[in-house]
């Protein structure tokens, strides 16, 4: 007995834990949602249209944070990952041109090492998204010009995309306007 009342507590608690983990551009928008459901909810003449007022116009700020955040993250993820595999294919050799593939001396770039080729790799190191608004921070001791090229590529990348809402905040916002209405 005594072990299934210290494995209830444990499922209790543990949305609290998760709940405190999450960035707070997400509880930021939970919380916008939450404050101005009632508004919502008046102002619009059914559940969908309340729900999507909320979404879009009453809470966008936060709600765009979120997305961003989510957005922003996943796509660092990404390009850390694709990133460390090219170095990693790179170091390993695995890209070695064959003997009949090498370049003439006069089509060899002087300028690129594998320094400079290892610093376009690691250039979304260290580099990392904003918590509250979403955005990308790039790591402060990269060149100006790697910090450029990365807020650009992945500004980019953040625009696309069919709805720039998060699901989980569209489907708290229709249940609360759900309950709202009852």
């Amino acid at each position: 007995m005594r072990l299934v009342l210290i494995a209830a507590a444990a499922l209790v608690t543990a949305p609290a834990t998760a709940q405190d983990a999450r960035p707070p551009a997400y509880a930021n928008a939970e919380t916008c949602l939450r404050d101005k459901v009632a508004v919502a909810v008046r102002a619009g003449s059914g559940a969908a249209d309340a729900a999507d007022f909320l979404l879009t116009y009453l809470c966008a700020g936060p709600v765009s944070a979120a997305g961003a955040y989510q957005r922003n993250t996943a796509y660092l993820a990404a390009m850390q990952q694709m990133t460390r595999s090219m170095s990693a294919m790179t170091s390993s050799g695995s890209e070695a041109a064959p003997e009949d593939d090498v370049p003439l001396d006069d089509e060899v770039d002087e300028d690129v090492t594998d320094e400079d080729s290892s610093g376009v790799f690691g250039l979304f190191d260290g580099a990392t998204v904003d918590p509250v608004t979403g955005e990308f921070v790039a790591d402060p001791s990269k060149p100006a010009a790697m910090g450029a090229a990365f807020g650009l590529q992945l500004s980019a990348a953040s625009l696309v995309g069919a709805d720039q809402r998060p699901v989980f905040l569209r489907e708290l916002a229709g249940r609360l306007v759900l309950q709202h209405r009852r």
